[in-house]
């Protein structure tokens, strides 16, 4: 061993300056050596490349790390001619005792200066010798933690009186009576951890200047004033987790600066009379989970310590505390009882603790509270009384709590609340009630809202109340509570909620309404009063939790629906968000567990039970989504459908409420039932009837005046039916507003009587729902709307000859008609005019001779911009050029305004009336077209051309001259991709040369090419109602389509 050292301090000799004053690598033999940015330097050092046995971390003029892999001390010479130079700090982790003292080691690779030493190996198998720390005279601290040490020779510690800091925790010491007689100025002992029984008297003598003594994690059991002897300047006293049962009263005396006592985890049963009697200078006493009952807290045990600041008794077991245990102690600052078995407290127990901030009295057994109990803690800021038996909170149990800002009162058996209780705590910010039995039901307001206890509490910002009995979301919450964050009312019994519920003033707040009662979730008004909210410069967040409710999913979840839907207006949205979480419908049954985000807002009907003309046995409903009236008697064995319906346009607005619906339209279900006739259209309140079900009759007829005139949806399957007449099935053709129609597992009929329906199938196929299953009823189970008329209807030849015939010598006489119509039409013209019959034989040229324009336009002064930007250019300007009649250009001014309407009107081949919300307010307007209507009548030609410009609302509350006009004529919309090719085709054509070689008037031919358009139909009645589209391809006539909307109107 002396040759190995002789050649180690040989070769730190020999290496000196190794390690260069810029921080470059060593050069060891067997070492590699890697230098990171920062200019630390890892050595990694082996006797082959392949197993490393040391690694030395070395950060320069800082610290050395010599970490030891399965290494013994034979390996240090692997460090040969390493040069340290002054390094503050080694450590030595998982390494080997060497064989020389730990100064001879440090010197073999050239460290100095080194204050601080940590030797950790985890389990040392050598004991320590006397020499191991010989030489470390400046060493100021040594960790020798976690080392298994069971000995330490007397000597050990000799020569080190510069020592301040020595860490001895976690082995298995016995330590010698004159073992720390050296280390005169230690300031820190670490002694925890090392299950010592027992500590020799005067083991501590020389210790003057020892600030801090831990010896927690022993197995001490008995301690006296003699053990700690000497420490004369200890400050700081750690006994926790011994097995202490009792300690004299002398304890300590000979210890006047101590500021801090932890004792907790003993088993003390009770504590001396004058214990701190000497401890002036306490400042904290931590005695707290106590492993036995402490059964005895002697009096004034902590009174009159001026600078005690904080107390912790927690976790004792006390039954009982002295109502003098704090007088004369003014500083206390925090208070701890929690966790023991108190039932009451003195009423004059916190007279002098007029500093204190925090009390914890949780997990106890307090069944009441003096009401003077706290009086005097005007500083007091959290207070806890968790886990007790309180029923009640008086008027005056918080009286003086000014301050008061954290309050916890949860599982408690709190079944009331005096209305004045929280009075004396406007600061309150922090509120927990939960687990009680609260409902917390405070006064009435001016106008009968009823208030919470805590609407004094203006202050709050988080309310804990959960698990109690509260029935409603209170308005002082809502409107007062402006700093209100959270709002925790999960597990209560809130059965309803409603907008007025959730309207919180405060822009960020969480309100938890998780597993309450709630069925009902109201959002009728929210879009109307979230337009009146004022607009936010930052949007609010509140946040409202619903899941766990047993939610009616009925009328009142429309708007809830709509709200999940994103289908209200986006102000709506910003007000609150409603979190689901897994919300599910509790009713009706059919819903039952459905999560209701997934629902539809369409599928939501609300019951109309004071309807008082809803057909005997039928329920009648409202659904909200498109304002339908649902009449349902399906499946009531009925053998007539209801002879009349309730007027969804009538109805009482008494039977709408509470949901104010607005209805427009029937939906009849007589599904399952055994009608064999369905009423005409005009019974009363068929006429709104847009979706009828009548599957599963016995119906075999069905008419043309059966079926409403709104008709959209219509179900016919699983009748009897054998064949439709041309009469319905032409009224089904021209209803462009039917949608959806089924006519499967019906017994057809598929004869020569079959063409109409085949030909409607045909037509129609993408209206007719289960096409292929319309099969005929001879069981042959052929699709109707692949058959053909030669498949139902064979034609034999002589009947074929015989139609041949009759139409060549049909032929014949139109030919001779022609030949003779051409040698004398203007005789027969003549004739038919003077006589007024066939007047749409004479061509409209021969009418308009005279007349001076190609147009005059009505139109209101409101639109005028439009006529004179717009249409007028269109007109006058294009390839086209039409002569066009104006009021502000063509009238003469001051005649009689009529006059000059029906001149005007005369004088033109067409009028063009731009039919807008203006127009339909003019007077004059009025009269234009009902001048030009006439005119049309009585010539029997359609002259007015109405021009749709803008929104003109519903055609019921047209005039009904005007309804019945647009009922059977169609119109041009501005706006429509045709627009310009429709007028241009309705208005005067230009001239023609005629087959003569006669050159005709400007804008005239013989026979105009749009006779087809004004087809002399003579318009119905002012009474007509209904309102038809006629739909068009591009190669049909363009102003016989259906409007077409564009984003100009």
């Amino acid at each position: 061993m002396l040759v190995t050292m002789r050649q180690l301090m040989l070769a730190a000799v020999l290496a000196v300056n190794t390690v260069s004053s810029d921080n470059s690598c060593p050069v060891l033999r067997k070492c590699r050596c890697d230098k990171n940015v920062k200019g630390d330097l890892d050595l990694w050092c082996s006797h082959v490349p392949q197993k490393v046995l040391l690694h030395a971390k070395l950060v320069p003029e800082n610290m050395l790390n010599l970490q030891c892999l399965s290494m013994t001390w034979m390996d240090y010479e692997l460090l040969s001619g390493l040069n340290v130079g002054s390094i503050p700090l080694v450590a030595f982790t998982f390494c080997p005792l060497p064989n020389m003292s730990l100064y001879q080691m440090l010197l073999s690779v050239g460290a100095s200066g080194v204050e601080s030493l940590v030797f950790q190996n985890g389990n040392l198998s050598d004991p320590l010798e006397s020499s191991f720390l010989e030489g470390l005279t400046n060493l100021k601290t040594l960790i020798l933690h976690s080392n298994g040490i069971t000995s330490l020779p007397e000597e050990l510690f000799q020569g080190m009186t510069a020592l301040q800091y020595l860490d001895l925790k976690d082995n298995a010491l016995q330590l010698p009576l004159h073992v720390f007689d050296s280390l005169s100025n230690l300031q820190t002992l670490e002694l925890g951890g090392n299950q010592m029984t027992r500590l020799e008297v005067g083991i501590f003598r020389n210790l003057s200047r020892l600030a801090r003594l831990n010896l927690w994690g022993n197995n001490l059991q008995n301690l006296t004033q003699d053990v700690f002897t000497g420490l004369s300047s200890l400050e700081f006293l750690d006994l926790s987790s011994n097995k202490l049962t009792s300690i004299s009263a002398d304890l300590f005396h000979m210890m006047p600066k101590l500021k801090e006592i932890t004792m907790p985890g003993n088993n003390f049963t009770s504590l001396p009379h004058d214990l701190f009697t000497s401890t002036s200078s306490l400042t904290k006493l931590g005695l707290y989970n106590n492993r036995q009952q402490l059964q005895h807290i002697p009096p004034g045990l902590l009174a009159n310590l001026t600078n005690l600041l904080e107390v912790y008794l927690n976790m004792c077991g006390i039954t009982q505390v002295p109502g003098d245990i704090f007088w004369g102690s003014l500083a206390i600052v925090n208070i701890s009882l929690h966790g023991n078995l108190l039932t009451t407290l003195p009423e004059e127990l916190f007279r002098d603790t007029v500093s204190l901030r925090n009390l914890k009295l949780g997990n106890n057994q307090l069944q009441t509270l003096p009401d003077g109990v706290f009086f005097g803690l005007g500083k007091l800021e959290a207070l806890e009384l968790d886990h007790n038996h309180l029923t009640s909170i008086t008027g005056d149990l918080l009286k003086d709590l000014r301050r008061l800002e954290r309050l916890n009162l949860e599982h408690n058996k709190l079944q009331h609340i005096a209305v004045r209780a929280f009075t004396h705590v406007p600061g309150l910010k922090d509120l927990t009630l939960s687990h009680n039995r609260l409902s917390l039901s405070g006064p009435q307001t001016e106008i009968g809202e009823v208030q919470s206890v805590l609407s004094a509490c203006v202050q709050l910002e988080k309310l804990f109340v959960s698990n109690n009995s509260i029935k409603t979301v209170f308005s002082d919450w809502v409107l007062t509570l402006l700093n209100l964050r959270t709002l925790d009312l999960s597990h209560n019994l809130i059965s309803n909620l409603t907008l007025e519920d959730m309207q919180f003033l405060s822009n960020s707040i969480t309100v938890d309404l998780t597993y309450n009662s709630i069925s009902s979730v109201d959002l009728q008004n929210l879009e109307l009063v979230a337009s009146a909210q004022v607009p936010h410069r930052h949007l609010p967040k509140r946040e409202i939790l619903l899941e766990g409710n047993p939610l009616m999913c009925d009328c009142k979840l429309y708007d809830l629906l709509r709200y999940f839907e994103d289908r209200l207006e986006p102000e709506a949205r910003s007000m609150f968000e409603i979190i689901p979480g897994n919300l599910t419908c509790a009713a009706p049954p059919e819903w039952s567990g459905i999560a209701v985000n997934h629902l539809s807002s369409v599928k939501i009907q609300c019951p109309l039970p004071q309807l008082g003309d809803c057909p005997n046995p039928c329920t009648c409903s409202g659904r909200p989504a498109d304002s339908a009236l649902v009449v349902d008697c399906s499946g009531l064995k009925l053998s007539q459908s209801p002879a009349s319906l309730p007027d969804p346009l009538k109805l009482n607005k008494s039977v709408l409420w509470p949901r104010r619906l607005r209805l427009n339209h029937t939906e009849l279900w007589l599904k399952r039932n055994g009608i064999v006739k369905f009423p005409w259209n005009t019974a009363p309140g068929y006429s709104r009837v847009t979706k009828l079900y009548l599957s599963y009759n016995n119906i075999s007829t069905f008419v043309a005046e059966q079926v409403p005139p709104h008709l959209q949806v219509l179900e016919l399957d699983h009748n009897n039916l054998t064949q439709l007449d041309a009469s319905i099935l032409q009224a089904f053709g021209n209803k462009t507003g039917l949608q959806h129609i089924t006519l499967h597992a019906n017994p057809w009929h598929c004869d020569c009587e079959a063409r109409g329906i085949i030909t409607f199938l045909q037509e129609h196929f993408t209206q007719v729902a289960y096409l292929p299953n319309v099969t005929c009823g001879d069981g042959s189970g052929r699709s109707l709307s692949n058959l053909t008329f030669s498949d139902i209807c064979p034609v034999s030849s002589t009947t074929i000859v015989t139609m041949s015939i009759i139409i060549a010598l049909s032929g014949i006489i139109v030919g001779i008609s022609v030949a003779l119509y051409y040698y004398y039409q203007n005789e027969v013209k003549v004739w038919l005019y003077a006589r007024g019959l066939c007047l749409w034989f004479v061509t409209e040229e021969e009418l308009d001779k005279e007349k001076l324009y190609d147009a005059f336009i009505s139109y209101s002064h409101r639109d005028e911009e439009f006529v004179v930007n717009h249409l007028v250019p269109g007109l006058e300007g294009g390839t086209t050029q039409f002569k066009l009649c104006l009021h502000y250009r063509d009238w003469i001014a001051g005649e009689w305004i009529p006059n000059q309407i029906a001149r005007s009107v005369e004088d033109s081949r067409r009028t063009l009336v731009v039919l807008s919300p203006s127009f339909l307010e003019s007077v004059w307007g009025r009269m234009e077209f009902r001048t030009a209507h006439s005119q049309a009548l009585s010539e029997g030609r359609a002259r007015v051309i109405v021009l749709l410009y803008g929104d003109v609302g519903p055609m019921e509350q047209l005039d009904p001259e005007l309804r019945a006009y647009l009922s059977m004529n169609t119109y041009v919309k501005w706006g429509d991709p045709w627009f310009w090719d429709k007028l241009r085709y309705a208005l005067p054509h230009p001239q023609k040369v005629g087959e003569r070689g006669m050159e005709l008037n400007p804008r005239r031919k013989v026979k105009d090419d749009k006779l087809e358009l004004i087809n002399p139909s003579i318009p119905p009645s002012a009474t007509t109602t209904t309102f038809t589209h006629t739909p068009m391809t591009q190669s049909s006539i363009p102003f016989r389509a259906a409007p077409v909307t564009n984003g100009d109107t």
